[in-house]
């Protein structure tokens, strides 16, 4: 087949499903706004497309518009089979835009989650996106019912996960330790509340003080971050390792017992996916997608969401317990081989494209 995806070229979730398809021998080309070489796909870059002048809403609707004229040329120029589209409040709107069908559209949590909550403009992209698609696919359960609220129709939105390397993320035991690990690794951004997490441990630490925290991410926020660790005088327990590629990240995981995410909203995080593999046991907020992680069975300590107490409280029992949680993690591993795997997740879209299609 020729596959056209519309999407961030620089997402690692947009760089695995290139080469996965590449590597299935399709052709496969991208329509992006981010500069990237992609080892066997054709990038074909639509730059940001602004006008020379700069006049609010006038200037944001020309460069809208120049964007999708510019896309649609390159759609009959390359003539796919199929067009996916990766995250709904733009590219998937960008896609819809052209009218081109078959159109598949993929949220990835904030896009449906947060975006249309913002204002009039985003809601309109996003449901613009979702109505005009074809097939919807999207990571949790939470996701696909804000979905079917926003477009009134069910039939075609399907619960998908982008999946991991589960050759890579695999799981280890850990050697005992006096010293226990918790490890974060979302991206340093306000959304994801990382500043929750530091005090939290903080605490945590005035009762344990052999412990340590590894926050592994780069972003806005990695300053103000670090400032607070320096401020809670903890900064001799917090270690800021950056950005990281999967193959450290398999490592990262490893040394750590305990993974924990202050995002308040999710889809079914890559990074928590990973964590499982190897092993980290899992403290999560409470919000919707959270509670059907552990509806699957995977054990999971759960803290009421954007409460430091709570968190402090769930990281400290969990502590506790530490020498128990082997059959949990273990059991948590094999679940993520199960439902996860990228490559059992893939094939899955390859058959929506096949369905899309007629069999291609």
């Amino acid at each position: 087949m020729k596959l056209c995806f519309i999407a961030d070229a620089t997402s690692i979730h947009i760089i695995n499903w290139l080469k996965y398809f590449v590597e299935r021998g399709h052709r496969v080309f991208l329509i992006t706004d981010t500069e990237n070489t992609l080892q066997g796909a054709q990038v074909h870059l639509i730059g940001d497309c602004l006008p020379f002048f700069n006049i609010p809403v006038l200037s944001a609707s020309l460069q809208i518009y120049r964007k999708i004229k510019k896309i649609k040329q390159l759609i009959r120029k390359i003539q796919p089979d199929i067009v996916h589209a990766h995250y709904a409040t733009n590219y998937g709107f960008l896609a819809a835009k052209t009218g081109f069908h078959p159109l598949l559209v993929t949220c990835h949590g904030s896009d449906l989650l947060l975006d249309p909550d913002k204002d009039m403009i985003n809601r309109y992209f996003v449901k613009f996106a979702l109505r005009n698609s074809d097939i919807i696919t999207l990571p949790s359960q939470q996701m696909a019912e804000m979905a079917i609220g926003l477009t009134q129709k069910s039939k075609n939105i399907s619960i998908l996960q982008y999946g991991i390397d589960t050759n890579l993320f695999q799981f280890r035991q850990r050697t005992m330790s006096s010293k226990t690990t918790f490890i974060s690794s979302r991206a340093l951004l306000p959304k994801y509340r990382i500043d929750l997490l530091i005090q939290a441990f903080y605490k945590l630490s005035l009762d344990y003080p052999d412990i340590e925290l590894i926050i592994v991410g780069k972003g806005p926020q990695e300053v103000g971050l670090k400032k607070l660790a320096i401020d809670l005088k903890i900064c001799d327990k917090v270690f800021f390792a950056g950005e990281k590629t999967n193959f450290e990240m398999n490592n990262y995981y490893h040394q750590a017992e305990f993974y924990v995410t202050t995002s308040p909203t999710d889809g079914l995080s890559v990074s928590l996916q990973e964590a499982l593999a190897c092993g980290c046991f899992p403290i999560l907020p409470d919000n919707d997608s959270n509670l059907e992680v552990e509806k699957q069975g995977f054990q999971v300590e759960l803290y009421r969401t954007n409460e430091i107490d709570s968190l402090y409280f769930k990281m400290k029992k969990s502590l506790e317990r530490k020498s128990n949680l082997i059959y949990m993690v273990e059991n948590n591993a094999k679940l993520v081989r199960q439902y996860y795997s990228r490559e059992t997740n893939l094939a899955k879209i390859e058959r929506l494209y096949q369905k899309l299609t007629g069999g291609f």
